[in-house]
């Protein structure tokens, strides 16, 4: 696919490649190269600026990623019944959904922010550096919005990312321990489009967990009781 944006005298353009199972922006910007050399600067008054003109958009935040989607589109979703809720979060369904609707939806508002979640960029970074993936691509990844509804048969929950920019070919993703780390999640080689799968699993156990302990207020309860840092006698 191909989209454009004029500026003044200059052309912004947004290519769009199946790049398998590479995360591929190596790839594209070679094929770009080539796009380029065949055919763009065989028109004499074209002039090349920048193969890149940040309308990508690589490891920024941005909404134009939000709306048009960069990478893999992941919707990890899950109904939670009342009772398991209540037994092994420690809270209710009612102190959940508010505690989600103030953090998550009102404040990131008031911030200014357009990432409405708690902290999926934890799982994204742990699952990223494990499996070999580009870390600066956490800066989209955490863009992803939770989502969370009372329901007659408990709570609903989902988390849903447009630019989660991951690939088990290329760059480092060969290494033994990055590919020893993914064969170990379902005890064999993932596809990429697997991997994405799982870490869209991984943030939305994190989600439900981390709002969990806020709306129980018992947050940093874990820090203090198994921080490393001791008082010395």
């Amino acid at each position: 696919d191909l989209k454009t944006w004029s500026q003044g005298p200059s052309v912004f353009a947004r290519f769009s490649f199946d790049t398998d199972q590479a995360m591929g922006m190596n790839m594209v910007t070679i094929a770009l190269k080539q796009v380029w050399q065949e055919l763009v600067s065989t028109h004499p008054n074209v002039e090349l600026i920048s193969i890149s003109g940040n309308m990508c958009v690589d490891k920024k935040a941005s909404a134009l990623n939000q709306l048009l989607g960069r990478g893999y589109q992941v919707k990890a979703e899950v109904v939670i019944s009342k009772d398991v809720v209540e037994e092994l979060l420690g809270v209710s369904v009612e102190k959940l959904t508010l505690t989600h609707y103030w953090k998550n939806v009102v404040g990131t508002n008031l911030a200014g922010s357009n990432s409405q979640n708690m902290h999926v960029a934890n799982m994204v970074a742990a699952m990223f550096l494990a499996t070999g993936q580009d870390i600066a691509h956490v800066v989209e990844g955490s863009q992803a919005n939770t989502i969370m509804e009372k329901r007659k048969d408990g709570l609903y929950v989902a988390v849903e990312f447009n630019n989660l920019n991951i690939g088990v070919v290329g760059g480092g993703t060969s290494l033994p321990a990055f590919t020893q780390a993914r064969n170990i999640i379902l005890g064999r080689s993932l596809s990429s489009a697997e991997l994405a799968g799982i870490i869209g699993v991984a943030c939305l156990a994190g989600e439900i967990s981390g709002l969990a302990a806020l709306a129980s207020q018992s947050l940093a309860k874990a820090h203090q009781k198994l921080g490393r840092i001791k008082k010395q006698s």
